[in-house]
């Protein structure tokens, strides 16, 4: 999956999340503060009924008569500790509004509950308590919860409505602003691309703006000047091997050429195969060598280091070059001090021994 449709998919991800979650605590605290709101409001209203009853402003209906509610708008009701209605207004009803548990329960501490009723249309959120100085008394108070729910409903509408516009602008907005962020990579690739070994001396086109991007470019670049050095040698080894297999290679074609004469006699096949092998030593000697530049090159070459005496070394190369050298008339003389010392690789000191003796046969 692309870097970009990756990135327009997380953002989109995490912005339907915080859109959800921005609508749930909104929704959360815009009910809670419409609650605060009502139960305020429900306050006033017990305190205004309670002054009233306190200034005989509201009459308690006798308890040898049945009460008659009173032409009001507002849900009130005053009960009796028995749980007789003393008051009550035609949009409260004649029947009491709480349970016997929750006249208890206001007897101790007012308390809030919600109440459905056959004349109303949505329900209602009432507050019963005691009146002060009377507690034989309980006052009950209610309020339409209809705001609330229109509330609530308008903003869950346009939750709905505009929380996926706008995680779909979020998701355009990240698609195309990811596109722009990944512009200069997608420039770079293309001039990678376009590099090629015909043109090993080109390189990409850092941007000025010291960032991610830059470095990116200056990485790659380094990388490629890495990739042209070794390029460089390997074609150097390429070079060097061909020039030094070429011309032990042409005396052995030459030998064998003469070897497969008619009328050749002993003496003139063994010359023949003398040069053969010696020139097939010579080319042992090459590939070893080689070998040991193309490890050095890599980076390869184990060195095993230690302080030791070099003229046993150099007198051991000397002794396996001994046969050939007699073979070519040619007489090895060490003449070294005794005891001289120094630290270095034993295997390797002695085939640059044997190169140099090699070399100097030749």
């Amino acid at each position: 999956m692309p870097i970009r449709l990756r990135l327009a998919l997380i953002v989109t991800l995490v912005a339907s999340m915080l859109v959800l979650l921005g609508g749930a605590a909104f929704e959360t605290n815009l009910s809670g503060g419409m609650r605060a709101t009502l139960k305020d409001f429900l306050r006033r209203s017990a305190h205004r009924l309670e002054r009233d009853l306190a200034d005989h402003r509201v009459l308690l209906a006798d308890t040898t008569r049945p009460v008659h509610p009173v032409n009001d708008q507002s849900i009130l009701q005053v009960l009796l500790r028995t749980g007789r209605v003393a008051y009550t207004t035609t949009r409260a009803g004649t029947e009491t509004l709480v349970t016997a548990a929750e006249r208890r329960a206001a007897l101790r501490n007012p308390i809030f509950v919600q109440r459905s009723h056959s004349g109303w249309h949505d329900p209602r959120l009432v507050l019963v308590e005691t009146v002060p100085g009377r507690p034989n008394l309980v006052v009950v108070v209610g309020a339409s919860l209809d705001e609330l729910t229109n509330a609530r409903s308008r903003l869950l509408q346009a939750l709905f409505i505009a929380g996926p516009l706008v995680v779909a602008i979020v998701g355009v907005g990240s698609w195309l602003l990811a596109g722009v962020a990944l512009r200069p990579v997608e420039r770079l690739r293309a001039e990678a691309m376009a590099i090629s070994t015909s043109d090993p001396d080109r390189r990409l086109a850092a941007p000025s703006t010291r960032d991610e991007i830059a470095r990116l470019a200056h990485t790659l670049n380094g990388l490629l000047d890495r990739l042209q050095g070794a390029i460089a040698r390997q074609r150097e080894f390429v070079a060097v091997a061909s020039h030094e297999l070429r011309t032990p290679l042409a005396v052995v074609r030459a030998e064998v050429e003469l070897a497969q004469r008619p009328c050749r006699t002993d003496g003139e096949m063994r010359a023949s195969l003398d040069a053969i092998g010696s020139r097939i030593a010579q080319l042992v000697r090459l590939s070893d060598d080689l070998l040991l530049l193309a490890s050095s090159d890599e980076g390869a070459l184990a060195l095993y280091v230690a302080n030791q005496d070099l003229e046993p070394l150099v007198a051991g190369s000397l002794q396996s070059l001994s046969p050939t050298a007699e073979s070519r008339g040619i007489s090895l003389l060490l003449d070294a001090e005794l005891g001289v010392r120094a630290p270095v690789d034993a295997v390797r000191f002695q085939q640059v021994i044997d190169n140099l003796v090699a070399n100097a046969m030749d």
